[in-house]
């Protein structure tokens, strides 16, 4: 797991913000706010905010916001949104503007 990599530095900055270097080349950046964004070696970011909102961004540029609700949101490259609620409701959104309303059962 990316998890057993070797810390190799942490920077400290003034404003709070603590920065981990680690030999599987990931980047963990932490503020004092409780922000916590981890970059990985092949380009992938994941951001979680002390409030519980988690946002993903994947090498292929898709973004995915998860809430704290466990609603979530998604935006792929070719201009599709997506959203999920946590009722299982999906509202899907294409480039053309057609919209796909379905539902999953919980």
């Amino acid at each position: 797991r990316e998890m057993s990599a070797q810390l190799k530095r942490t920077e400290e900055f003034k404003n709070g913000t603590v920065v981990e270097l680690y030999d599987d080349g990931r980047r963990v950046q932490r503020t004092k706010d409780g922000v916590e964004m981890v970059t990985f070696a092949d380009g992938r970011t994941v951001q979680t905010s002390s409030d519980g909102v988690v946002i993903e961004i994947q090498q292929d540029g898709t973004k995915k916001q998860t809430n704290a609700d466990g609603s979530t949101i998604v935006l792929r490259p070719d201009g599709t949104r997506e959203q999920i609620y946590a009722s299982g409701v999906s509202i899907k959104i294409h480039q053309d503007g057609t919209v796909k309303v379905s539902s999953r059962e919980k």
